[in-house]
């Protein structure tokens, strides 16, 4: 994916709406378990963004697991992704080889980046509207146990890669996908630079949970060669807006 390029507009010219998305919306109204990989999505996927269209249709009765793989780019030919120029100059390298070398080792890396030159930063924006139809969506589902949403990075180091450029997680603190490590019920958005949900969409999942919901915010901070006290430095965890911990559990 080219990060200097303008994405396709996929939207129809009437009203610019996101077929694909409304459609795959309304198929998985009767699933227990949706799991899709697709590329240039929009907020349709999980709530009507066409103000005309009434809502007392959308229902999840039975859905328990919800995983969503996608791009920085949307099927309106934007990108929800930008560069975050608050980054340090360091280097990254843009693409690995994946094949092995005679020696049966992982193959060579090539490609450098400066690390500012890809996007890699959640568009607050895009984001907050895109979160708030997930928070909508997620009032509709009463049995829901897993959500999972990723937007693939390619271009990032081995330590960001577990969230590629951004990822949503909920869990309900159930057993097995479900479980967090407290047994509390937390959502989480995590990612190498910090996103911050508006407070509408943290009421609508506390009015869904309830007053024990955990709210995680993750973000890789890269901290100055010479650490002061409270320099910000790696992967930090903020727990309804207190930091935490550093996020040991995290593979680098």
């Amino acid at each position: 994916m080219n990060h200097a390029s303008t994405p396709a507009d996929l939207c129809t010219s009437f009203k610019s709406l996101d077929l694909f998305s409304l459609q795959m919306r309304e198929f998985s109204y009767r699933l227990a378990s949706f799991e899709l990989t697709a590329g240039q999505i929009s907020a349709e996927l999980f709530w009507p963004q066409n103000r005309g269209e009434g809502c007392s249709h959308i229902s999840w009765p039975a859905l328990k697991s919800f995983k969503l793989t996608t791009q920085g780019d949307t099927a309106d030919g934007q990108w929800m992704i930008e560069r975050d120029m608050n980054r340090s100059r360091r280097k990254s390298f843009a693409e690995r080889d994946e094949s092995t070398d005679e020696e049966g080792g992982p193959g060579r890396v090539f490609g450098w980046h400066d690390a500012r030159s890809y996007r890699q930063k959640p568009r607050q924006d895009w984001f907050d509207n895109f979160n708030l139809a997930v928070a909508h969506a997620a009032q509709c589902m009463p049995l829901l146990e897993t959500m999972v949403i990723r937007v693939d990075q390619k271009y990032c180091d081995d330590s960001e890669k577990r969230y590629g450029a951004h990822t949503f997680t909920f869990k309900s603190g159930g057993a097995g996908e479900a479980k967090t490590d407290t047994g509390n019920p937390r959502v989480e958005w995590a990612g190498g630079s910090k996103y911050e949900p508006a407070e509408d969409i943290q009421n609508l999942w506390q009015a869904k949970i309830g007053s024990g919901l955990e709210i995680d915010i993750v973000a890789y901070f890269h901290g100055p060669r010479k650490l002061k006290p409270g320099d910000l430095n790696g992967w930090v965890r903020f727990r309804n807006g207190q930091k935490i911990e550093y996020d040991d559990s995290i593979d680098t």
